[in-house]
C-alpha cells in the first residue's frame, strides 16, 4: 500500500461504490489491474467484489440498508469499502441524530456480518488547513462512535498526504502526516 508492505493475508474485499458510475470505475480498476503481475492479478479476481449494476446510490430506506447487508453476506467479504458516507443519508449529516443514525446502521452490520468496515467521508475543500476530526461534517458523532479516521488530503503545493485523525484505541499526533503520489496506474490499496 503506497509502496509499504502490508503484513496479514489478503482478504476479500467489497467495495460498494455509491457516488461513481460504474463505467469510470471499471475503466479505472482495468488500468490498475493491467500492472499486477500473474499471481496479484489472481489475487485481485479472486478477492475484489463491487455492488451490481442496478444497486441504489442513495441508501434512503431500511430496505436500502438491509440490502446493503444482503450484499456483503452474498459476496463473503470480510473487508468492506463503502464510498461515501454523504451517499447513506438524504439529509444534512451536521445534524447529530442523522449522523448517529448512519453510525448506528454501520455498527449494526460490521456486528452482524463480522465484516471490517471502511467508509470514505469527505471534507469541505481546506486550502491549508490542517485535517482534523473537527473539519469532518457530523464529526462530534463520527468522533464518538468510530474506531478511528485516517485523512487523506492535498498541501497548497499540489503534494497529497495521509495522516492519522483520530483513534479510539491509541492516542494520535495530528501534526504528522505522510506524503505520497499516485497516479491512474498505481493501486491505492484496500484489497
Amino acid at each position: 500500500f503506497l509502496d509499504s508492505k502490508l503484513s496479514g493475508i489478503p482478504k476479500r474485499t467489497l467495495f460498494i461504490g455509491l457516488e461513481e458510475f460504474w463505467a469510470e470505475r471499471v475503466s479505472r480498476n482495468v488500468d490498475q489491474s493491467s500492472t499486477l503481475n500473474d499471481e496479484e492479478k489472481d489475487l485481485f479476481n479472486t478477492n475484489y467484489r463491487y455492488q451490481q449494476l442496478d444497486f441504489p446510490n442513495h441508501i434512503c430506506s431500511e430496505d436500502h440498508w438491509t440490502l446493503i447487508k444482503e450484499l456483503i453476506i452474498e459476496s463473503e467479504a470480510e473487508v468492506v469499502v463503502i464510498d461515501s458516507i454523504t451517499r447513506l443519508n438524504t439529509k444534512k449529516l451536521e445534524d447529530s441524530s442523522n449522523a448517529e443514525y448512519i453510525t448506528r446502521n454501520l455498527r449494526s452490520i460490521t456486528y452482524e456480518t463480522g465484516v471490517t468496515l471502511i467508509c470514505i467521508h469527505h471534507t469541505h475543500k481546506m486550502k491549508d488547513s490542517n485535517l482534523t476530526m473537527d473539519s469532518i461534517k457530523g464529526s462530534s458523532t463520527f468522533a464518538q462512535e468510530i474506531d478511528f479516521a485516517i485523512g487523506i488530503a492535498r498541501s497548497s503545493k499540489g503534494h497529497r498526504y495521509f495522516k492519522d485523525v483520530v483513534s479510539r484505541y491509541a492516542s494520535v499526533d495530528d501534526q504528522l502526516s505522510n506524503e505520497f503520489e499516485i497516479d491512474s496506474e498505481k493501486l491505492s490499496g484496500f484489497f
